[in-house]
């Protein structure tokens, strides 16, 4: 075991620099930040734990980082990486929530009480919490392959209870509206493709004409747009990507489509209204909108009353599973034709499906009858 150096300070306290490895690279050799102490046996005391630790290979010098200046380079590092959302996500818990909270602590000095008590300001929104945890487990987990720590402070917090919002396929008066309203040919073309095929709503704003193949009543998913804030990209699905794929068009989309396509002037199925390009965020909140505005008046409903006001594409997509499921869709095609990469996706909607269609109530009616 390296010993240490005692030296005394013109302040009267001691000091200690422990020798506690060499640099693979240059040989150089690596010591531990220096130890203060009044008095020998404190110094002692210091220099005993450093050695414990080395012993049990839980030694780890954050060479002075703070949890800000880490997180930064770790976010810095890894964002080339990430999906522009993914990004944007990170960006946020990063700079809005861990940064502010915790970023002057020292990275060895974060306890897991004060990652509790961060979580606990933010108690009110538990998806938040659920998001910031994560993000910060993968942080600390990166300044442990990086030498600087040794165990996951973030790890064993505690979160407050959270409920996912329940998916939901479309209601009755949904339905309804759907049948009847008055859409414009892109609208009704929009929604069609939402109804009969389930698309993610970027991989619906991507189709081109050349994605829609009559021939064989198909369309083909090799695109997606995804949102930089207003801005729309155009991104390209691998063809190692489950969200590549071919899905078949009823008669009724095929139908729509024909009909729809003849108006076109542009390869893409839906660009901006008075110029080209694909829709922005805003723009796009701006074309669905109407729609909801369209589908509830025809039900009746008012600015101040709407029967239809949570409706959303991903209602259609889960909509869509629900279809496959009642059509007796092998699980498999259905994680094919949804573009899910883990079946697990799959198999919980299915799941949740069967458990509806052989409720307690449903077997007991069916018994009595």
């Amino acid at each position: 075991m390296p010993k240490a150096k005692y030296t005394k300070r013109k302040d009267g306290r001691y000091q200690a620099n422990i020798l506690i490895g060499h640099d693979e690279e240059t040989g150089k050799k690596i010591f531990h930040p220096t130890i203060y102490a009044y008095t020998i046996n404190e110094l002692e005391t210091k220099i005993a734990e450093v050695r414990n630790a080395l012993d049990k290979g839980i030694y780890a010098n954050d060479k002075g980082y703070t949890l800000k200046e880490y997180a930064d380079k770790w976010y810095t590092t890894n964002k080339p990486s990430y999906e522009i959302n993914t990004a944007k996500m990170y960006q946020r818990l990063v700079y809005t929530h861990i940064i502010p909270s915790l970023g002057e602590i020292q990275l060895k000095k974060l306890t897991k009480s004060d990652v509790q008590g961060m979580i606990n300001k933010n108690i009110k929104h538990p998806r938040n919490c659920q998001q910031i945890r994560m993000c910060l487990i993968q942080i600390l987990n990166s300044a442990i392959e990086d030498g600087l720590l040794y165990k996951n402070v973030a790890k064993n917090v505690k979160l407050p209870r959270y409920s996912r919002p329940e998916k939901r396929p479309l209601n009755a008066i949904e339905e309804k509206a759907l049948s009847a309203a008055i859409l414009s040919p892109k609208e009704k073309a929009f929604l069609d493709i939402l109804h009969y095929t389930g698309l993610r709503l970027g991989e619906t704003l991507a189709l081109s004409t050349k994605d829609i193949d009559f021939s064989f009543g198909k369309i083909i998913v090799k695109n997606v747009v995804v949102f930089d804030s207003n801005t729309p990209v155009l991104k390209f699905i691998p063809k190692t990507d489950a969200g590549r794929r071919k899905v078949d068009m009823p008669t009724v989309l095929q139908d729509s489509l024909k009909s729809y396509i003849t108006t076109l002037n542009s390869e893409y199925l839906f660009q901006m209204e008075r110029k080209d390009g694909f829709m922005s965020k805003s723009s796009y909140r701006k074309f669905w909108n109407n729609i909801c505005k369209k589908l509830n008046q025809t039900v009746g409903g008012t600015e101040d009353i709407q029967p239809i006001h949570d409706l959303t594409a991903y209602v259609f997509r889960h909509n869509y599973a629900t279809m496959l499921f009642y059509a007796d869709v092998d699980i498999k095609e259905a994680q094919y034709l949804l573009g899910h990469k883990d079946i697990k996706i799959t198999l919980d909607v299915y799941t949740h499906l069967k458990k509806e269609k052989t409720s307690a109530g449903k077997k007991l009616d069916a018994f009595l009858a």
